[in-house]
């Protein structure tokens, strides 16, 4: 619904066999709810889009498979041009040859070997051409089985290899450096260098895995299958494991390292909370265990709050305080079933160090989290606050950290949308920020104001949903695709950009080039309209990649002396595997007044150096001798040359809470407590969405950024320019940049200290003038075929990285960016807004997605973002479907399969974390006894008599605190296979008693469907 109240109206066209053939963009109804003509659509279409070609075209093959083979896009651009889409069904031919692996050996010492090629026609090959025409393979065995993914990048073959047990266990991953390193290097080498390997219990157990480069991971199960115990290469070093222990309800409530070289006891028992017991383990009991050699992690209490019991452990202070103005708990701490499946209590250690972290949520009717409090590093009370809506949107929120406090008060229109949310600071600066949405719900405009002068950004779209323009008195950026001064891309890489920053005048921006594989290879930096003027001052040159995508060869350009620019990197890269050896810069001369550029510090044969975790433990270059990591495999300390250090502190969640930073005769100690920043025990910043506030003088600093979170201007709150910073495309900051506050790139920390020059994603620390991480990608397994230490798939212009870890959808565009493993359903960097997403096509252009699971509350903050509804849904049993792409704004959509037609309302959205699946329960919607034509009441059933329709739920066996129902959302367990491979994530089914129902919906016009005996 659009936000004056009007309907959003789909048309669906099919050609004579019934099949979509053409499916138009939705248009704005501005009559009185009636059915719109096709006049009326396409006439709608050309003056909501602009554009002749608002909807997007599909071709199928002559086949009775009914297969699709080309898809156009909605546009102009795509349609006249000839740039669709493009699907191949092929099998393998000597020409497109596919190697044979086979597995021997037993489970927990399998072995490689290469049996030579497939025969020809034995293998079903999928063919994908994207609309610039770079095609990929998918090779499948009879088994179903992925057995290869093939890129071409000009005349190299890029193959990844998946190589299966006789038990279907997926034991090998072979990248393309490891295919084509095993005449050179030898199996053995390879293996270790490039292979992701694993191994198997004889439950077929994960019991152990290897990255490329590391170590072998661990892994033992309980008698449920759990996982209990692991650790790593490090961990087998210091003869440690880290152990997970589960209540009667299979919920992971302690998480502890064993220490003292102790064996892990097998496993068989859960355990049970005794808050009154003696020799409990912070109230758990814990049998058969030496509770002195296991160090605690993380302790989680759910259902009651009897764990308050324990005096010595939480403070009076966490308990439970009404303020009127936010949502009231229900009930008290002696009620047993208030809280039921929550998490109502926490404690989380300091890593490093005794202390603990103490917190405990308090929930309301509804189980919705209204007021939570903690105690932070500083022994200081945090206390959290909400109040929520009917529809369970947050309507204020309160953060109070000892002394300082962040309000919010929100307002939403009738579709859910954020239109306003005024901030107040310590009950004295206030903000407020308002949003502005287009007729198809894309956010449009967001207004500053906090009295003074009010400071606007609005933002335009293409008929793809793709961000065109962002605009402000002080940062106005343009994006082109097919356009522009660069090379016209059709698949969503962005051609070129331009930019004016702060006072400045001159038009800046960047011409890219990108390789078959939408690698970025080449950044023109120029001045101008037309981006003529001033030519590599501030270029990028990507000189090669290996075949796993790790960076060969850069050239950076920039200031080299007052008024001069020119080469200040030249490096080339020596590696090992997928690891740094060393990097050599033959440039002349470095970045004038010691600007951003790489810091060749060493001439060493071998200058990087990592773990058995792959981590890196000593950089030569930058002078660091050595770098620690605490359990989690996160920075502990870095150590420098010259004697200074950085050290860092943890929770167990891995959330950063202090970094010290010594040198001689200097140490600054910075805390993170929420949204509070402490400088040497002093509140320095709140941080928010939307910027900062400096509590020196209690002033706000607005953010102002790109299309990926860049922070480009920072404005005080009257409207003046403050700072301005121009990034290259890789990260590293231009030269005669400003820099007064350190959150630049993506919305990151730059921490300059000692020449360290790293930006911290959370996950993993990101080095700008390589272009590449330092630690391994912490679900590299998701991405075989690129390499673990490699940037946003080496696209840095239209990829961010949230925290180092997985793909995000930009909510604003529909765009798609990477973000490995992150966890959180919804991300805001300042004022845009970012929801994780899985292998599907229904959210916009996606590349390279694999499945993602989502619990109930991630499902309804997705679908609401997208204007779809979260409801039971309803299938036949027997549902016969297959994949079918959509496009981003559908509200109405039909899929034609085989068997039958199942038209598509209202968007369901479900888990598609196997894992998670218990079982199914069965539930009738309604029963009929047969009557004459009672044998009609097949329909889309595939021709199998029923006369029953059933609802189902998919009930699970691990849950989040932000869990809110257990048995949620209807699905069938027969197709949680399909979406677990990421075919689909969202479905929904209209369901007819009978024939007679189907053809009055249908008004005689659904497709006909058979009738067997």
């Amino acid at each position: 619904m659009t936000p004056d109240k009007r309907n959003l109206v789909s048309r669906m066209e099919y050609d004579r066999m019934y099949r979509d053939s053409c499916a138009w963009l939705p248009v704005v109804d501005r009559g009185a709810g009636n059915i719109l003509s096709v006049q009326q659509i396409r006439s709608n279409a050309l003056e909501l889009y602009n554009d002749g070609y608002a909807y997007e075209e599909s071709v199928y093959d002559g086949s009775p498979l009914n297969r699709l083979v080309e898809k156009y896009n909605p546009g102009s651009s795509w349609h006249t041009t000839g740039h669709s889409e493009k699907t191949g069904y092929l099998t393998n031919t000597s020409d497109m040859g596919c190697l044979m692996f086979a597995v021997t050996g037993k489970k927990d010492s399998l072995q490689l070997v290469p049996k030579g090629y497939y025969a020809a026609g034995e293998l079903i090959v999928s063919e994908k051409i994207d609309e610039d025409g770079h095609p990929t393979y998918t090779y499948m065995n009879k088994l179903n089985q992925e057995i290869l993914s093939r890129s071409i990048n000009g005349t190299d073959t890029l193959d990844t290899y998946q190589v299966y047990d006789d038990f279907g266990n997926l034991c090998f991953v072979l990248p393309p450096l490891a295919v084509d390193g095993i005449r050179s290097l030898g199996l053995a080498k390879v293996l270790d260098l490039y292979a992701y390997q694993y191994h198997y219990d004889w439950l077929n157990q994960c019991s152990g895995k290897k990255m490329p480069g590391t170590d072998w991971i661990d892994l033992v199960y309980d008698n449920k299958g759990r996982l209990y115990v692991t650790r790593n290469a490090e961990m087998r070093k210091r003869n440690e494991w880290k152990c997970f222990f589960y209540d009667r309800l299979g919920r992971k409530v302690l998480t502890a390292v064993l220490k003292s070289g102790e064996k892990p006891l097998p496993y068989y028992m859960c355990v049970e909370f005794k808050p009154n017991a003696t020799n409990t383990f912070y109230g758990y009991a814990i049998d058969r265990y030496n509770l002195s050699n296991l160090e605690m992690q993380e302790v989680v209490y759910y259902d009651t709050y009897d764990y308050k019991k324990m005096k010595s452990q939480f403070s009076p202070s966490l308990d439970y305080v009404e303020d009127t103005q936010y949502g009231k708990r229900y009930g008290d701490d002696t009620e047993k079933l208030v809280c039921k499946g929550q998490k109502t209590g926490i404690i989380s250690r300091v890593l490093g160090t005794e202390q603990m972290l103490y917190t405990s949520t308090y929930y309301d009717y509804y189980q919705r989290p209204v007021q939570t409090r903690s105690i932070d590093i500083n022994g200081k009370l945090h206390i959290e606050k909400f109040k929520y809506d009917f529809n369970g949107n947050i309507l204020a929120s309160c953060e109070n950290i000892d002394q300082n406090s962040l309000t919010q008060s929100k307002t939403y229109d009738h579709a859910g949308r954020l239109l306003r949310n005024i901030h107040q600071i310590n009950h004295s600066v206030s903000a407020s920020f308002s949003y502005a949405y287009d007729e198809l719900g894309r956010l449009v405009g967001i207004t500053r104001d906090n009295g003074g002068n009010p400071l606007t950004t609005t933002n335009q779209y293409n008929i793809r949903n793709w961000l065109t323009s962002v605009q402000s008195p002080l940062f106005s950026q343009n994006l082109y695709y097919t356009d522009g001064t660069g090379t016209p891309c059709y698949n969503g890489n962005i051609s070129s950009m331009t930019w004016k920053a702060g006072n400045e005048k001159v038009t800046r921006g960047y011409r890219f080039e990108y390789d078959p594989l939408s690698r970025l290879k080449n950044a023109a930096y120029g001045e101008g309209e037309l981006l003529a003027l001033k030519p590599d001052h501030y270029d990028e040159q990507i000189t090669g990649y290996d075949k796993n995508g790790n960076m060969l060869g850069l050239k950076r350009y920039g200031p080299i002396s007052a008024n001069g620019y020119g080469l200040i990197d030249n490096l080339s890269v020596t590696l090992d595997g997928n690891q740094l050896v060393s990097v050599n810069d033959a440039a002349t001369v470095s970045a004038f007044n010691n600007g951003f550029d790489f810091k060749d510090g060493s001439k060493q044969a071998t200058e990087y150096f990592y773990d058995d975790n792959g981590s890196l433990i000593k950089d030569l270059n930058k002078k660091i001798t050595n770098i620690q990591y605490n359990c989690l495999h996160l920075p502990d300390r870095v150590e420098f040359e010259d004697g200074s250090s950085i050290s860092y502190l943890y929770d167990a969640a891995g959330i950063k809470l202090r970094v010290v930073h010594s040198t001689a005769g200097k140490t600054t100690t910075t805390d993170y407590c929420g949204s509070v920043i402490y400088e040497n025990g002093n509140p320095k910043t709140i941080l928010t969405e939307a910027g900062f506030v400096s509590l020196n003088d209690n002033k706000y600093h607005y953010y102002l950024q790109d299309h990926q979170g860049n922070n480009r201007v920072v404005a005080d709150q009257n409207g003046n320019v403050e700072e301005v910073n121009h990034y290259y495309p890789f990260g590293g900051i231009f030269a005669n940049t400003s820099s007064n506050q350190p959150y630049k790139y993506n919305g990151k920390e730059w921490d300059k200290e000692y020449g360290l020059n790293w930006y911290d994603y959370g996950a993993r620390m990101y080095d700008p003038s390589l272009g590449r991480w330092h630690t391994i990608d912490p679900v590299a397994e998701k991405y075989c075929g690129i390499s673990p230490y490699a940037y946003c798939n080496n696209d840095p212009v239209k990829n961010i990285d949230l925290n180092g870890c997985d793909w995000y959808l930009y909510e604003a565009t529909g765009q798609l960016y990477y973000n490995k493993g992150m966890n959180q359903k919804q991300i805001t960097f300042n004022d845009n807004l970012y929801t994780r997403v899985g292998a599907n096509n229904m959210l916009g252009d996606m590349k390279d997605i694999t499945e993602k699971s989502y619990d109930y509350e991630e499902s309804v903050s997705l679908a609401q973002a997208h204007g779809y509804a979260i409801n039971p849904i309803q299938y036949i049993t027997s549902e016969d479907s297959r994949e079918q792409p959509y496009t981003t704004g559908k509200k109405s959509v039909s899929i034609t399969t085989w068997k039958i037609e199942i038209v598509n309302e209202r968007y369901g959205v479900f888990t598609s974390d196997k894992d998670k699946v218990v079982g199914v329960k069965t539930e009738p919607l309604f029963t009929e006894s047969l009557k004459k034509t009672g044998k009609l009441d097949i329909l889309l059933t595939g021709g199998k008599k029923t006369n029953y329709v059933e609802r189902n739920y998919v009930t699970y066996k691990k849950t989040k605190t932000e869990d809110k129902i257990y048995n949620a959302i209807g699905t069938l367990f027969g197709i949680m296979s399909t979406i677990t491979t990421g075919k689909q994530d969202y479905r929904a089914v209209n369901v007819y008693r009978n024939r007679d129902d189907y053809s009055k919906a249908t008004r005689g016009m659904g497709r006909v469907l058979n009738y067997m005996k």
